[in-house]
């Protein structure tokens, strides 16, 4: 199996995601942002890294600067880790987000299928992936787009497809 770090792994949609590939076999190595959860999580970051093939951090605006220094850290470690962003920010701004020289893809929209997807298939294919923003060459490909989960009320796809297309 795979080894997978996800970020916010302590409760919501980080747990449920280090939940999801714990049953998928994969090895979740899970970090948090509560300081003295986040030392031991760094602690097993620096442990577990040498055998980490991917990387899941969960940004939103305000937390750019902590995302990119872990993002920094892991390339710094292995620049062969993959490194997958989500979160709010991501979803707001996949192109620019996935311009960044850190970034390998950047998942827009609920991440724990597309994330699977991605880590299932060792990132090749990329490119049938839906809902995910990468560098080929270079080049930014915005992929398939991302489909509303159908759990979502309709008032909710509507608020939510409203903030996705968001125009400055």
């Amino acid at each position: 199996g795979k080894t997978v770090l996800i970020t916010g792994a302590n409760s919501g949609t980080g747990y449920e995601t280090a939940r999801e590939f714990a049953g998928k076999n994969a090895k979740v190595i899970m970090a948090v942002r509560n300081m003295d959860k986040g030392t031991k999580a760094a602690n097993l970051i620096k442990k577990e890294l040498p055998n980490t093939d991917f990387a899941g951090i969960s940004s939103m605006t305000t937390q750019l600067p902590s995302a990119l220094n872990i993002s920094k850290l892991i390339k710094n470690y292995n620049k062969n880790i993959k490194i997958i962003w989500g979160g709010v920010h991501p979803t707001l701004f996949p192109e620019a987000t996935a311009s960044h020289p850190l970034m390998d893809a950047v998942v827009v929209g609920e991440g724990e299928k597309t994330l699977y997807e991605i880590i299932k298939n060792d990132f090749k294919n990329i490119e049938q992936v839906q809902g995910i923003a990468f560098k080929k060459e270079e080049e930014i490909i915005d992929g398939i787009k991302y489909k509303l989960p159908e759990s979502l009320s309709d008032f909710q796809k509507k608020m939510y497809v409203h903030l996705i297309n968001w125009k400055w």
